[in-house]
């Protein structure tokens, strides 16, 4: 089971990754994924990791922000059933005492209220749709090994997001 989980949590990363992209200002935030290996990692390669000094716990996303607070926060995804390690705590209570929380999100919404809540500049906003109800957080995700037809590439600057309304300049 935890290779689904691992697959699942891989490609809300992906999703997350591009909605960051899309919805933060460049010009006064800055973020990266961390890399934690694909599944488990060989004992050859986690010990390489350890003696270079990789942190075991660490949140999968780690932002900092210009004149917020506050300026540096970690989030960290998780699956539907998806747990936090004992390591994962551990750096979440560090973080904390040192003022940077790092918040648990199981999809992009929760993204989305994070930033808002911690009042990360954005440059657009997004806007998820409802269909009259509690908007419940949408699981679509690719099915691993799935055969594609051919087509032909979009362009570049193609977004595939309903974006919300930018901001208005005074």
């Amino acid at each position: 089971m935890r290779g689904k989980r691992v697959y699942r949590e891989h490609a809300l990363q992906i999703a997350v990754a591009h909605m960051l992209q899309i919805v933060l200002d460049p010009t006064r935030t800055w973020w990266t994924a961390i890399d934690h290996g694909v599944g488990k990692l060989g004992v050859v390669e986690a010990g390489i990791r350890k003696r270079r000094g990789v942190k075991r716990g660490l949140p999968d996303f780690m932002l900092m922000a210009y004149a917020t607070w506050p300026t540096l926060i970690g989030i960290e995804l998780k699956s539907d059933k998806g747990e936090l390690s004992e390591d994962q705590l551990d750096v979440a209570d560090a973080w904390d005492d040192m003022g940077f929380p790092i918040y648990l999100a199981r999809c992009q919404e929760d993204v989305n209220a994070i930033l808002e809540h911690c009042k990360f500049p954005m440059s657009h906003r997004l806007q998820f749709f409802t269909e009259g109800k509690v908007h419940a957080c949408a699981r679509r995700l690719a099915k691993a090994r799935h055969q594609r037809t051919s087509r032909r590439r979009k362009p570049k600057n193609h977004l595939p997001l309903v974006l919300g309304n930018p901001p208005q300049e005074n």
